[in-house]
């Protein structure tokens, strides 16, 4: 993987020097983030239970048991926070946060287990109560999460055959595609998912947020210079996603680099005024609720 990511950095730099400094903090959070596998434990998900879900368009995770280890979270979201401190443009706001956690003003379990299930309103007010900056605090909130997610969704790949995904959303966790894939000679359309990684297809003219198939109100953005990615758009809703094309599915460490080769896209496409849903595609729920997915009874 790390030679693969080094090529992939070298791509990247080669097209766009410009982001030498945010392909290198990139690729210092991606060790952070996912140096170190996940532990979880099974989620036992019978075959009919798993299919009602997917064909009920309720992501697999949804109302499951789910555990995060405390010391993984605390691990991972430490080594993130240490890494923000060490440049200068977060150092003051990176700081405070680690303040906030040493005199048990915010806890780091618990703000992890609030991005986990993707409620961002919720860490929204826990930054607030503890006086740290709330983009900040769920930035690092997200990133501590995703490999925990990306650990449930590669347990749960197998579950995703059992049943049809008719749903522009998440399979796994709920969240709006990332990223779209455009894969082999006949460029098949799968959509990704930046926090979990999870994998599913999805037909070649549709809007994952609206669902529009309105051939007349769909396109896409071709930027000039740009032959990997375009953006597709859709003009009922105004959402938009980024297309590139690929052979295989890419791991979760590559996806993050890929969304950051494209974040050219994402300011063309907001110029052109459309955005993306503020929301996750579905709340997802959890048995114990968020306050007990540490619990280790």
């Amino acid at each position: 993987m790390e030679q693969l990511l080094e090529r992939r950095v070298g791509v990247l730099l080669k097209a766009n020097p410009g982001l030498a400094e945010a392909a290198d903090l990139q690729k210092a959070i991606l060790a952070c983030v996912y140096g170190v596998a996940a532990p979880t434990r099974p989620i036992v998900l019978p075959v009919q239970r798993a299919r009602d879900k997917l064909e009920g368009g309720v992501p697999l995770l949804h109302n499951e048991d789910v555990y995060l280890d405390p010391g993984f979270v605390q691990d991972v979201f430490g080594r993130l926070v240490n890494l923000l401190r060490s440049r200068p443009e977060t150092a003051d706001a990176s700081a405070s946060v680690a303040d906030a956690a040493y005199e048990h003003r915010l806890h780091v379990e618990h703000v992890v287990a609030e991005a986990f299930v993707n409620h961002p309103e919720h860490l929204e007010a826990v930054a607030m109560q503890a006086g740290v900056d709330v983009d900040l605090l769920a930035t690092l909130a997200q990133l501590s999460a995703r490999p925990i997610l990306k650990a449930y969704a590669e347990q749960l790949r197998p579950a995703l055959e059992r049943g049809q995904w008719s749903q522009g959303y998440c399979p796994i966790c709920g969240a709006w595609p990332g990223l779209a894939e455009l894969r082999g000679a006949e460029l098949f359309r799968h959509f990704r998912c930046l926090r979990c990684a999870a994998d599913w297809t999805a037909t070649r003219l549709s809007c994952p947020f609206c669902g529009n198939d309105d051939y007349d109100t769909l396109g896409y953005l071709q930027i000039e210079g740009e032959r990997r990615f375009r953006v597709d758009i859709c003009r009922r809703c105004g959402g938009y996603v980024k297309a590139g094309n690929a052979f295989d599915p890419a791991p979760a460490e590559i996806l993050a680099l890929d969304d950051l080769a494209s974040v050219h896209l994402d300011l063309a496409a907001i110029e052109r005024e459309h955005t993306r849903p503020p929301e996750p595609g579905f709340r997802l729920e959890l048995v114990g609720g968020e306050d007990e997915l540490d619990d280790d009874d």
